[in-house]
């Protein structure tokens, strides 16, 4: 092959070459500045902003996405600041569902709409509501008195902007379920975002004498929101709960009125033995 045929063919491999090394060159590192890791959004004016190493590129679009809230983001459109290399977006974050585990991702493109680079940033925490917890019963009874025997009953709460429920014990670290293992309460956390909320439903084991009342508190994973407290008593005909925090003593109120009475019953009785006791030793002494 001659010299000036192998110029010719040459050219168009070079040309190619060069394109290629361009473009490694010019390929640039996004990385997320703002939000950090482990960070927190909240309100109406946060700014995103991506550093990135190079001019040629245009701008870094944004979206998030919550697993455990079920929700997604479209953020918007980072614009790199020529000659500062970072792109920046400042939105609000106040139509957005609670939750700490949403994870954002930017594709940084050139002029001509080309990725350039792409990054993303886990663990994100957005934090602007707190979880609502109402409606609760215990086998479909508020106020009322109940029997609880043996057998695992249910406890019902209506729950909005959470993530997590969990009964427990009042007064104590236990968490109270069917088992030691479990005590997470069922219910679908992506749904209690819904206007409407959703239902979380937990077992509840029988109450002793130490641990008399229960309560549900429901979390987003930032902030946590409990139930109004129920008293639970196994007591026979006696046991019994109320809906509201003012009648946490209920059960004892009404346990302690029955020994109240019984006690006064007896205090009769025996002073109507006494009297018989008096009279006949009276009739006695006359004979």
């Amino acid at each position: 092959m001659s010299k000036s045929k192998w110029k010719i063919m040459s050219l168009p491999i070079s040309v190619v070459l060069l394109l290629m090394l361009a473009g490694a060159v010019s390929a640039g590192t996004c990385t997320f500045v703002t939000p950090g890791a482990a960070a927190t959004i909240s309100g109406t004016s946060y700014t995103f902003n991506i550093s990135v190493s190079t001019d040629l590129i245009q701008n870094c679009s944004i979206t998030g996405s919550s697993a455990l809230s079920g929700d997604t983001w479209t953020v918007g459109t980072a614009l790199n600041d020529s000659g500062i290399n970072n792109s920046n977006v400042t939105v609000s974050s106040a139509g957005e569902y609670d939750a700490a585990d949403w994870v954002f991702s930017a594709t940084c493109v050139n002029s001509s709409g080309a990725t350039v680079d792409t990054c993303t940033r886990s663990a994100i925490k957005v934090n602007n509501t707190i979880p609502v917890v109402t409606g609760c019963t215990i086998d479909g009874a508020t106020a009322a008195s109940t029997d609880l025997g043996s057998s695992t009953f249910t406890y019902l709460c209506t729950v909005k902007n959470a993530t997590s429920c969990t009964v427990y014990w009042q007064g104590s670290s236990h968490a109270m379920a069917t088992d030691s293992s479990s005590s997470v309460c069922t219910f679908t956390g992506t749904s209690s975002y819904a206007s409407a909320g959703t239902t979380a439903t937990c077992s509840l084991m029988d109450a002793d004498d130490e641990n008399t009342a229960v309560y549900m508190t429901c979390t987003d994973g930032l902030d946590s929101t409990s139930s109004t407290s129920y008293n639970v008593k196994t007591e026979g005909d006696l046991g019994g709960m109320s809906g509201t925090d003012d009648n946490k003593g209920l059960v004892n109120v009404v346990t302690q009125n029955l020994g109240n009475k019984r006690t006064v019953f007896y205090l009769l009785l025996a002073a109507v033995a006494m009297f018989l006791f008096l009279l006949m030793a009276f009739s006695g002494k006359k004979k």
